[in-house]
């Protein structure tokens, strides 16, 4: 599993090497599997390339495309990592706001998909590349720090046209 927050701004590079800009967002289908869809990489003269994923082909530093990467746009069914999901609230079934997406998590299984959402303090520290320098502080006294992460499973998308509201359902609270 990987963060969004190790992608977001990565450099950007097609399989002979060409610098085509820095990872600026992910596209996915909100649904019981989100699976991720299309990349939008910031160009070089700061224009906004919509990839489709299957020119994707490595989240190494840098992250690799195909060379006959073409660009495409936005489906109507398609949302934003950061836009719709990332900063939002998850919200229990009566409405109050119990948490902050702070992370995403991005899973594998042959295609990409959303597996779940990071709501801790872990998560900040890894947006601001400070994640491991604190880890090892704190295990030099003995405290492991750990993420709260929820499953894509456990959360529901609630609104879809002004951002994602997330839904965890009481049993979860």
């Amino acid at each position: 599993m990987i963060y969004f927050s190790e992608l977001q701004g990565k450099k950007v590079i097609t399989e002979d090497q060409v610098y085509v800009g820095i990872l600026e967002d992910i596209i996915f289908l909100a649904s019981e599997n989100p699976s991720i869809t299309k990349i939008i990489v910031r160009g070089p003269l700061k224009e906004r390339l919509i990839i489709p994923i299957e020119y994707f082909q490595k989240f190494n530093h840098p992250i690799i495309i195909g060379k006959n990467y073409v660009v495409s746009s936005l489906e109507e069914n398609e949302l934003h990592l950061v836009k719709n999901l990332l900063d939002k609230q998850i919200i229990d079934i009566k409405g109050n706001k119990i948490v902050r997406v702070n992370d995403i998590a991005v899973q594998d299984k042959g295609r990409l998909y959303i597996a779940g959402v990071d709501i801790g303090f872990l998560a900040i520290l890894r947006a601001l590349h400070f994640e491991e320098p604190i880890i090892k502080f704190f295990a030099g006294f003995g405290i492991k720090l750990r993420s709260k992460f929820l499953s894509w499973g456990d959360i529901q998308p609630l609104e879809l046209v002004h951002g994602v509201s997330l839904h965890r359902p009481d049993h979860l609270v």
